[in-house]
């Protein structure tokens, strides 16, 4: 990956300290925390917005995406089914925890909520209820109801998926558990694709998804600091992630 020095050793320094103010900001702010035994009501608000979550301790949420429901209906699919075949209804849009070690300017994603501590969930929970979450999530678009828009054919197929894209929101290396929730995703027939933006390398070299993608967003250490805030400078962790991607399957974004 190529990149440049800070044009001067104040402009890194101006960087690093936007990013430090931004997560004393963040800690600070523990109003709207992601805490299953809080009061506040955040966990609630996440699922009016379409989030299932897997365990009342964790942050390990589901959401189907927009392609998902269209393909239910018999519309079109995303580039998933163009390049590599797989139907999107049948498609499981999930994260094993909402937490993020970075405040990206442009993220459209949940950072209202912050989560603070949680208790991992455990991957074979998380495997046990995929499939019952998924069709809670789409029952609106069970054929037996009147309303339903959904064919009776992509119905009965989305509810046996077999394709899970972690990918929905925060951060998935900071999941300690995400190699093993992996392999056994993989050992139960699923094809699974992991999205993340290559901050821990040393998780994701022990991860063997059918498809590893890594998120760029910046194109030197000063402007990452500026655009991703993280909560550390991460630079040299992507560009150790970057080096990981010549001996698997994988994109970079």
């Amino acid at each position: 990956m190529q990149s440049r020095a800070c044009d001067t050793e104040s402009e890194f320094e101006e960087s690093t300290e936007s990013a430090k103010d931004v997560n004393s900001a963040n800690t600070a702010n523990t109003a709207n925390a992601v805490s299953p035994e809080s009061g506040n009501g955040s966990y609630r608000a996440l699922e009016k917005q379409g989030y299932l979550f897997f365990s009342d301790k964790s942050s390990a949420a589901l959401k189907p995406c927009m392609w998902n429901k269209r393909s239910l209906q018999g519309g079109d699919m995303c580039y998933k089914h163009q390049f590599y075949g797989i139907t999107s209804h049948r498609c499981v849009q999930f994260t094993p925890t909402l937490k993020c070690n970075q405040r990206c300017l442009f993220c459209w994603r949940c950072m209202e909520y912050a989560v603070c501590e949680e208790e991992e969930c455990p991957p074979e929970t998380i495997l046990a209820k995929i499939k019952k979450l998924q069709k809670k999530s789409l029952a609106g678009y069970n054929p037996i109801l009147p309303t339903s828009t959904a064919t009776k054919e992509r119905w009965d197929e989305a509810l046996t998926p077999n394709m899970a894209a972690i990918s929905l929101s925060g951060e998935p290396t900071l999941y300690e558990n995400l190699p093993r929730l992996i392999d056994m995703l993989n050992d139960a027939g699923y094809t699974t694709f992991l999205v993340s933006n290559g901050t821990r390398p040393d998780v994701l070299r022990k991860c063997r998804p059918y498809q590893t993608y890594i998120s760029v967003d910046a194109p030197d250490p000063a402007t990452y600091m500026k655009i991703c805030r993280p909560e550390s400078d991460f630079w040299d962790n992507i560009a150790e992630s970057l080096s990981l991607l010549k001996d698997r399957r994988s994109a970079i974004r």
